[in-house]
């Protein structure tokens, strides 16, 4: 008698089962104001970038890199806004780098767990319509010799999706006309009576001369 027959072949002594490693990651980025809206001169827009591991394999660690040299042409970075967060705790910082036009973090990420990064711009005053500020982000991530390469919805290839870009345009208000309006002269009612008694003065002209002709025959 058999402990492992076609019957039974589930107990532990009968089996083996391994699930393979599928590790992955998904980014989203939003704002506040909310992409697509116009921004003033002098505003600050807040950024937040949730990176979430969505595999079965930590992340060790997990990489995100955010471009903003399409947004500090015209606006500058807010110092020490850069923060970070793995749940409700406190992470190390994204580092920046402004003169390169770079956010960028590292941090080990665990199966399930969600990763928070947040900073904050200003527009510049000098902004104008025809300016945009447009920011990218891409995830990715290391594992283990022999792993598959982390799946991200943000990669290079199509970081334009609307998970990975935020985009904003100044409002500029229209400049006010610097031409003096003309003087008032009066009312339209006072014009009409110019113009009537002008009108007046001409026939009493006139009369005047047809008497005078009329003298002389």
């Amino acid at each position: 008698v058999s402990n492992c027959t076609p019957e039974d072949g589930q107990k532990p002594d009968c089996t083996t089962e391994h699930v393979p490693n599928d590790p992955g990651m998904h980014v989203k980025k939003s704002s506040d104001p909310a992409s697509g809206e116009r921004v003033n001169p002098g505003q600050e827009i807040s950024y937040s970038v949730q990176v979430k591991n969505t595999g079965n394999v930590d992340l060790k660690p997990a990489k995100v890199d955010d471009d903003l040299s399409d947004v500090l042409d015209n606006a500058t970075f807010v110092e020490g806004s850069a923060k970070a967060k793995i749940g409700d705790a406190d992470a190390a910082a994204p580092s920046v780098d402004t003169k390169a036009a770079k956010l960028n973090w590292r941090g080990e990420l665990k199966v399930g767990e969600t990763a928070t990064l947040t900073y904050k711009v200003k527009v510049n005053a000098n902004v104008t319509g025809k300016d945009k500020l447009v920011n990218v982000v891409v995830g990715t991530g290391d594992v283990p010799p022999g792993v598959p390469p982390v799946v991200s919805n943000c990669t290079p290839e199509d970081g334009q999706k609307p998970d990975c870009t935020t985009e904003h345009t100044p409002l500029i208000p229209p400049v006010p006309s610097t031409t003096p309006p003309l003087a008032t002269t009066g009312s339209s009612l006072n014009g009409m009576a110019v113009v009537a008694g002008a009108l007046v003065l001409l026939a009493a002209g006139g009369v005047v001369v047809a008497q005078g002709r009329r003298r002389k025959i």
